[in-house]
């Protein structure tokens, strides 16, 4: 449905779009895909529209991440990945 829209006439509808239908997607891993449909403004808009912890995927947790460790969202994603990379054990606290 975002394709038929044109990105550099309706980009506010196509996020839109995607802001609306995101609370009834089922597939949330998909959204890198998705989001490969979206112009770089557009990827912008919807992250910020989503929040990072909505848009975050611990599963597909894959590439470069900018974070401010200053900001709450931010550090839950930070810790996110370090429980992912490495897991708590009995003898070791993170």
């Amino acid at each position: 449905m975002v394709k038929t829209f044109n990105p550099h006439t309706n980009s506010s509808v196509r996020v839109e779009i995607l802001v609306a239908c995101w609370s009834r997607t089922v597939d949330y891993h998909g959204l890198a895909n998705v989001l490969l449909l979206l112009t770089p403004f557009e990827q912008r808009v919807l992250m910020n529209r989503l929040g990072s912890i909505n848009a975050f995927d611990e599963f597909m947790a894959v590439g470069y991440y900018d974070l401010d460790l200053g900001v709450k969202m931010d550090r839950y994603i930070f810790q996110e990945i370090l429980h992912r990379e490495f897991p708590p054990t009995p003898n070791r606290l993170v």
